[in-house]
């Protein structure tokens, strides 16, 4: 039940478009770079980009001085909680919090709309039940242009960041 992540970006992009790819036309990339799958890799990409540069996402969160652990947390539906469900950053901090967060590549801001609130739902009462509610649960969202005011960012999400973080001193 190990979750594994390759984390080097250029082997990602390498084995998704490049590996076995027999396609040299003139406007193979153009097409390419528009459509689903690269959108995807972009979005991985991302993931991996927080995940590289956490220090950053703990000053944003101004936690810096908390001892933490970070990592992926995969939970498959058993009696314990009836309701899989995974998670790509989790901070787990002695201060008695954890911080999901949610990393989401996009062109715009992001819409939480009510399957996406019920996903995190599931998140936030999954850990809050796993840890026999011993630890309060915050999610915490970076995305490119932030995410949309709505009344499920209002219900759910503590901390909106934008990919600025990621790269202030």
């Amino acid at each position: 039940d190990t979750l594994y992540r390759l984390t080097d970006e250029y082997s990602l992009f390498y084995l998704k478009f490049i590996e076995g790819n027999k396609d040299v036309s003139a406007d193979y990339w153009l097409n390419k770079s528009q459509g689903q799958e690269y959108k995807i890799w972009c979005g991985y990409a991302f993931e991996n980009l927080c995940m590289k540069h956490v220090q950053y996402l703990k000053k944003a969160l101004k936690i810096s001085g908390i001892q933490s652990q970070v990592n992926s947390y995969l939970h498959r539906a058993n009696n314990a909680y009836p309701k899989g469900f995974q998670i790509d950053l989790l901070i787990d901090r002695k201060d008695g919090m954890m911080n999901i967060f949610e990393m989401k590549f996009y062109a715009d801001e992001f819409v939480i709309n009510a399957d996406y609130a019920n996903s995190l739902r599931t998140k936030k009462e999954g850990l809050r039940t796993l840890s026999n509610g011993k630890k309060d649960i915050s999610i915490s969202f970076i995305s490119t242009y932030s995410v949309f005011n709505n009344a499920h960012k209002l219900d759910l999400v503590d901390n909106d960041f934008t990919i600025d973080v990621l790269f202030e001193n």
